[in-house]
């Protein structure tokens, strides 16, 4: 279904403009961006997706147009581009702005979105009582969570991901189909009523009961335990950092003796404890503030020897930092491996 808002056509200069965007567009929320763009100049038209980008089209008074392209250049910073634009006689027939239907015609020139770290909204939300995502650690919105390691095939729409499986509840379709929404045509949306659950399983796959998978994954790590934590869209192979037994456990299982294994901390404060970041002044407000947090080379206090230093990027990682019943606070996990597997 696509969302419409009825635009006003009352000048005589009537014009249609069609814009192409290129770059990183699609699972970044620049349709809805578009969307509520173009219905704030009241054009009417549509945006969608294509296998080259974004495909704007839009009708209205020429120079409103003018001034809405020239906003929605503002809106395509960074990796984004305006391929082309071309201006057109109106055909009279756009009096409302759509999210329409993708494009598949043509040669895909794009690559899948990367994976994006939780948002603060979405964090904010979780740890909300009351709220109906409250404690949901695959919680995302049009502008976070996994897209790369969900994508099945572009352009990038949920039947087209690994969340095609799970049908949308009433609830959660309202959010989509609502403009003012921070969900609104976000492809990966989901709660726990309509959406993929966390679950334990043992070395041998077995599944395990647990009540809080986050909380028994905890305890294995503060146990000297190795976890394949669930994250964005793969997993990690983590264990507790302060633990010396259980990382020699993991360098044997990765066969990885000698490289260095990046180190996941609460916050910048910790991790300007672990070391000094190397080289880049501001790396560490950089860690903080990245879409896909990545970990960062960084120097030991003591040996200076480099190694690597993230922040959490869902709210499975950031559950492990919780204050656990034993007092050991301050503990950091080491992760082994990076979020390779495509799943969902």
């Amino acid at each position: 279904m696509a969302a419409s808002a009825t635009a006003s056509h009352g000048s005589s200069r009537l014009r249609r403009c069609i814009i192409a965007i290129e770059g990183v567009v699609q699972g970044i929320g620049f349709r809805p961006a578009v969307y509520r763009l173009a219905v704030r100049h009241g054009l009417g038209g549509s945006v969608r997706n294509s296998l080259q980008g974004v495909l704007v089209d839009v009708e209205g008074d020429a120079t409103v147009i003018a001034s809405f392209v020239a906003e929605l250049d503002a809106l395509a910073p960074g990796n984004r581009r305006r391929a082309s634009i071309t201006w057109q006689e109106p055909r009279g027939s756009a009096s409302a702005f759509t999210v329409d239907a993708s494009l598949r015609s043509g040669t895909a020139e794009l690559s899948p979105t990367p994976d994006r770290a939780t948002c603060e909204d979405c964090l904010a939300e979780l740890m909300r009582p009351g709220d109906h995502r409250h404690g949901y650690a695959l919680l995302t919105c049009s502008v976070c969570g996994p897209r790369f390691t969900i994508v099945r095939a572009l352009p990038y729409d949920r039947e087209r991901t690994t969340m095609a499986g799970f049908a949308l509840c009433a609830r959660c379709r309202r959010e989509y189909e609502t403009p003012s929404d921070r969900r609104f045509h976000a492809e990966t949306i989901a709660c726990p009523r309509c959406g993929p659950l966390l679950a334990v399983r043992g070395a041998d796959g077995a599944p395990v009961a647990a009540a809080d998978p986050i909380r028994t994954a905890a305890a294995a790590l503060r146990d000297g335990g190795i976890v394949g934590l669930k994250g964005i869209g793969g997993y990690h192979l983590a264990c507790d950092a302060t633990n010396a037994a259980a990382i020699v456990e993991l360098r044997r299982r990765k066969r990885r003796e000698a490289k260095p294994l990046a180190v996941m901390v609460t916050d910048l404060a910790a991790a300007r404890a672990v070391g000094h970041h190397h080289r880049r002044r501001g790396a560490a407000a950089q860690l903080a503030g990245a879409a896909d947090r990545p970990a960062r080379e960084a120097r030991g206090h003591r040996d200076r020897r480099r190694g690597g230093a993230g922040l959490p990027r869902s709210r499975s990682h950031a559950s492990l930092h919780a204050p656990p019943p034993s007092p050991a606070p301050g503990r950091r996990r080491a992760a082994g491996d990076d979020e390779r597997q495509r799943d969902r």
